[in-house]
């Protein structure tokens, strides 16, 4: 090896040496819980146990799409929601439960006399200071926190929408719950989420179903195709698995025998595939004026077990990016 060659190999290695480690990893892309651009941010209050949290959707640096659950204290220390109280409630009745650790059944009730938010100076995280007057004169202050807050009807928590396409670093002690969707997920979500009102944890359970990525991506071309919801992609996946096509009528009033004759129907485009979605070159659908309603994916414990015995071709989808 000739002097020269060897002092070019030595500068080409100090030059990769004095390139920062984060900036190599930023370049490949990372998937870091709770770190990415926020998509959206939603205030879920659970059915059962009436306690709000938010829901925050991320997109994180491998590409794919994260959903990080937060308390709504959290969100609120974070300026993800900015709580404000409601001033219509002072000189109104309340009731207040849980007011007695000695007794839980205890309720205090009374006249709203103001409402304060207060941030704890140690901890950064807010609650609502209220003083009540009961029916017998007597004066009261309870500090409650902003979920039993909210439950009581006295402050609202408008989300704070300036966040929304900002990078965010979520402490991961301050995350419930996270989900982290493949990238197959996030592309067909990001795709057709809005046309058919159709959900990553839809996508996702379709998947665990037993449906190839491939074949779900037919579907929702399909039912695009067909102007129908995700209503009609549950029961376009539901007639793949059970070979009964008789309750998705086609534009000409007929109905399919089988897929293949489904498909052929209603794809007229060759190139309406998850490859022409996942390589960026399929055409943005436009965002739909009217909201189309939801529904959960046709995976109950019958069609999984229809799924999981009927769709042993799905998955062979995957590669191939669903082409005929």
């Amino acid at each position: 090896m000739t002097r020269t060659k060897i002092i070019t190999i030595l500068l080409i290695v100090s030059m990769l040496g004095a390139i920062p480690a984060s900036v190599a990893q930023a370049a490949i892309g990372t998937s870091v819980p709770g770190t990415g651009t926020i998509q959206s941010i939603i205030l879920d209050t659970d059915k059962v146990t009436s306690v709000s949290t938010v829901l925050v959707t991320l997109l994180d640096g491998a590409g794919s799409i994260l959903n990080v659950r937060i308390s709504l204290e959290s969100a609120t220390k974070m300026g993800l929601v900015v709580p404000a109280v409601d001033i219509l409630r002072i000189g109104q009745p309340v009731s207040i439960p849980n007011t007695n650790p000695a007794d839980s059944t205890f309720v205090l009730s009374g006249t709203v006399n103001t409402l304060v938010l207060v941030i704890d100076p140690v901890t950064g995280f807010s609650s609502l200071a209220v003083t009540l007057t009961d029916s017998l004169a007597v004066v009261h202050e309870v500090s409650l926190n902003l979920s039993n807050a909210l439950l009581l009807g006295l402050i609202t928590t408008p989300i704070n929408t300036s966040t929304i396409g900002t990078l965010i670093i979520i402490d991961p002690l301050l995350i419930l719950e996270s989900t982290t969707y493949s990238k197959a997920v996030t592309k067909l979500g990001a795709y057709f989420g809005a046309s058919l009102g159709l959900t990553y944890d839809q996508l996702a359970a379709y998947s665990e179903a037993g449906f190839g990525y491939g074949v779900i991506a037919q579907a929702c071309w399909m039912a695009t195709q067909l102007d129908g919801d995700a209503a009609l992609l549950d029961k376009i996946l539901a007639a793949k698995s059970s070979g009964d096509f008789s309750t998705i009528p086609l534009p000409d009033g007929t109905t399919a025998a089988n897929w293949g004759q489904f498909r052929k129907i209603v794809l007229t485009d060759p190139h309406q595939n998850l490859g022409s979605i996942m390589s960026g070159k399929a055409t943005p659908i436009p965002t739909p004026t009217t909201i189309k309603t939801s529904t959960n994916p046709a995976t109950n414990q019958g069609n999984r077990n229809g799924n999981a015995n009927g769709n042993g071709n799905d998955k062979s989808n995957n590669g191939n990016g669903g082409k005929k």
